[in-house]
């Protein structure tokens, strides 16, 4: 290597360059050159001198300044705006695409008032039930992911060749809806946990024994509660949904779904069951108030009632099978239907234009606590006190500890460092039109336990 340096130092006839790589391509840090390249610049820096200094040899800045003379370092990428801001006249860019972008985001724009994105209507995908039920449970990242591809999650290394010993919560989850998949098939639940087994989910020998010991006796429970729920219905035919409605620019858009598991039973009433791989906690606390804390597991069978009731054109009730309970609410006429997807849609549209101040828990603890219809309640209410803390502040259960929301979704600490930010951007109304309705119907629910 040194031989072909030298062999380039005495080719050289007018100019020689050297490149190397000077920072790091993500986080923008210094690398150093190589060995040859380093001991080039000393050696100018040792040898050489830029005209004033030559009456001040040994002055070691002036080796630096000979170098930093020589040495032309370009921006990271190659749209920076150091290529035409006339700042350095070294740098320019051949890239007529580049100049032209630079150039119109270098000129003066007037200054904006509004937050908000440009107009536009709704991607397409959204359309459906699985874009409603993206509305749902996440309304705060629906603008950033959806139209702006930004994502705050942190990449998850996967872990192939680790053996599991223990299931986390979404691992559990995952295990026992793949176990009511295959009962509902007619697979025996300990067929389903070989077959699991040797997909490599569970750990050889007794150890995965051991993860499922307290997990199947409860899904047998399940089980056969499912089998009561479903005893005397008949399953219609799948059913097809085309709903239109008018969105903010005007535009026709269609809604179209492909709806089955719709059942009636013996005195006509048409049923959508669900069968649910977790629990659901209490209802009603002992004064009858409907507890408001895992509404989130209704989501996606309150949403394909409403397509439901649209499809049949008949009222339609849903239900749920919990691990610890059956869940019904009322049934739903298709007018009830159309007038909450339209809210829906018309809080989705909210969404597509800027992030919504809204968490999800957060809602649910307001509107459990708040009167309804009543979002204008005093600085110091109880209510905004509750939660404040549940945003700002650390909470202890037993011994673990939950981060404060705002740490938990980093989307919602950069944009909304407090709980005052979210509130004064309209926390409370926003989450009334998009969870109200399905909690006004949880104080109608019917459980049977």
């Amino acid at each position: 290597d040194r031989y072909l340096m030298l062999e380039a130092l005495l080719a050289t006839r007018t100019r020689l360059t050297c490149s190397w790589v000077g920072q790091d391509q993500r986080g923008g840090s210094a690398r150093s050159p190589s060995i040859l390249i380093s001991e080039l610049r000393d050696a100018i820096a040792q040898g050489w001198r830029l005209p004033g200094d030559e009456e001040e040899p040994y002055d070691p800045d002036a080796g630096e300044r000979v170098l930093a003379q020589l040495t032309q370092q370009h921006p990271l990428q190659p749209f920076s705006r150091r290529y035409l801001d006339g700042g350095d006249p070294r740098l320019h860019t051949y890239d007529e695409h580049w100049a032209l972008a630079l150039t119109n985001a270098l000129q003066p724009s007037p200054p904006s008032t509004d937050d908000a994105l440009p107009p536009a209507p709704l991607a397409d995908s959204l359309l459906s039930h699985d874009g409603l039920l993206r509305l749902l449970r996440s309304p705060a990242t629906l603008c950033l992911t959806a139209r702006l591809s930004v994502h705050y999650k942190e990449p998850e290394a996967e872990e192939e060749d680790a053996e599991p010993f223990s299931l986390d919560h979404l691992q559990e989850f995952n295990f026992k809806r793949c176990l009511l998949e295959g009962a509902c098939a007619g697979e025996p639940l300990s067929s389903a946990v070989a077959r699991l087994q040797r997909a490599g989910q569970l750990p050889l020998l007794g150890f995965g024994d051991a993860l499922v010991q307290h997990i199947l006796p409860r899904l047998d429970t399940q089980l056969s509660r499912w089998q009561q729920v479903q005893a005397g219905l008949s399953t219609l035919e799948r059913q097809l949904l085309r709903w239109e409605w008018q969105d903010r620019q005007g535009q026709t858009r269609w809604l179209e779904a492909v709806l089955e598991g719709i059942q009636q039973d013996e005195e006509g009433q048409l049923l959508l069951w669900s069968l649910e791989p977790s629990h659901y906690g209490e209802v009603f606390s002992r004064e009858g108030k409907p507890i408001v804390k895992k509404p989130h597991r209704l989501f996606e069978n309150e949403l394909k009632t409403l397509l439901a009731s649209l499809a049949t054109g008949q009222a339609v009730r849903p239900g749920w099978v919990f691990e610890d309970r059956i869940l019904q609410l009322p049934p739903i006429t298709p007018l009830a239907a159309a007038q909450r997807l339209k809210a829906l849609f018309s809080v989705m549209e909210d969404a597509w234009q800027r992030p919504l101040p809204i968490e999800r828990s957060l809602a649910f603890t307001y509107l459990e606590d708040s009167p309804a219809d009543h979002d204008e309640l005093p600085a110091d209410d109880v209510v905004w006190q509750k939660c404040r803390k549940q945003y700002e502040e650390e909470n202890f259960f037993g011994n673990q500890r939950s981060a404060p929301l705002r740490d938990q979704h980093r989307l919602l600490g950069e944009l909304w460092p407090t709980f005052d930010d979210l509130l004064a951007d309209g926390f409370a109304p926003l989450s009334r039109r998009l969870y109200g309705a399905l909690v006004e119907r949880l104080a109608e629910a019917v459980q049977r336990l």
